[in-house]
């Protein structure tokens, strides 16, 4: 049998602020995440993403106000005069269930749980010590010890208690290794074989297919031609950054001014790296944005010197001082 499949949007107060389109423009607002389980299909649907403090909302199915929903205290109501809406600015977890017309907001957030993990099986140990940090819409990346055995990912202090609504918990699994997609509530990660740190990244940006990307996570190198003494974009003479923990690096390096810098986490080429995502400012003392898909490299600043760099993977930014 044919079953249409309804899609939700979240246009509102806070899309131009936080480069989610035009303010209260469904055409350009983010898509909620459709909960693909049997059960939950054309009824569940969620979103994590950063709100502003203040910021109001609404959900539409399709991308026009044609059908739209509003509300307040838990209930969800067609054409409300109720816009929804959050007082202080922060990470957010939206869910909605189109059927039963109820809704939920709480902490966006996710982490790491299970036996290869530091915070056991128990998801009340998880946050913040094994949380990740959310670097997008729908986008979370966080660096962890692992042992070996089986983990999950988590977006609560608690299990999920069986039912299907707005207000469950979602856990994370996969049958697949690196790049496979991401089951709810349902089979535990692969174990892992290795024991050390590693890099995980959810990625939800793609609704229709959450995945998963997992690499090891030993080494951070700063690359470029603006270090002086050390020979330009060669990642095997290039220095190693100190790991900080809670996806956090350092280091003090002699820049020279006007020139680029990436970061590297491995030896040579084809190793995860970061590159600038802040236009290419100058500061120092301020955070610039990171991003890892490609782009411009980072801009040393105007005057060389000796400077410590702080590149905060939770947080997804660079700061040099």
């Amino acid at each position: 049998s044919y079953v249409p499949i309804l899609r939700f949007y979240l246009p509102g107060s806070y899309q131009a602020e936080t480069g989610n389109g035009g303010n209260w423009d469904p055409a350009t607002a983010p898509e909620l995440i459709r909960d693909l389980r049997p059960d939950a299909l054309n009824k569940l649907y969620y979103i994590y993403i950063y709100l502003p403090a203040g910021a109001s909302f609404k959900v539409t199915q399709g991308r026009s106000w044609d059908v739209n929903y509003g509300g307040t205290g838990g209930n969800m109501v067609s054409n409300s005069p109720d816009n929804f809406s959050v007082a202080t600015a922060g990470f957010y977890r939206i869910s909605i269930d189109r059927v039963n017309l109820k809704y939920d907001i709480r902490e966006g957030r996710m982490g790491f749980v299970g036996g290869a993990t530091g915070a056991g099986w128990t998801p009340a140990n998880v946050f913040p010590t094994y949380g990740m940090g959310l670097a997008a819409n729908n986008l979370f990346v966080g660096l962890t010890d692992f042992t070996t055995g089986g983990w999950k990912m988590i977006d609560h202090n608690d299990w999920n208690n069986g039912d299907i609504s707005v207000t469950n918990a979602r856990s994370y699994g996969s049958t697949g290794g690196s790049g496979s997609t991401l089951l709810v509530n349902d089979a535990n990660m692969p174990d892992i074989s290795t024991a050390g740190r590693y890099r995980v990244i959810w990625d939800g940006r793609n609704v229709d297919n959450i995945k998963y990307e997992m690499s090891p996570a030993t080494e951070m190198r700063v690359v470029g031609d603006g270090i002086l003494g050390v020979a330009a974009w060669n990642p095997g003479a290039s220095p190693q950054m100190t790991y900080a923990g809670n996806g956090v690096w350092t280091i003090t390096l002699d820049l020279v001014a006007g020139k680029d810098i990436k970061f590297l986490a491995g030896n040579d080429w084809g190793a995860f790296d970061y590159e600038d995502n802040s236009g290419g400012s100058t500061a120092t003392g301020t955070a610039r944005k990171i991003k890892w898909e490609g782009g411009d490299n980072f801009k040393t600043p105007t005057a060389s010197g000796s400077y410590t760099i702080t590149l905060n993977e939770k947080t997804q930014t660079v700061t040099i001082n």
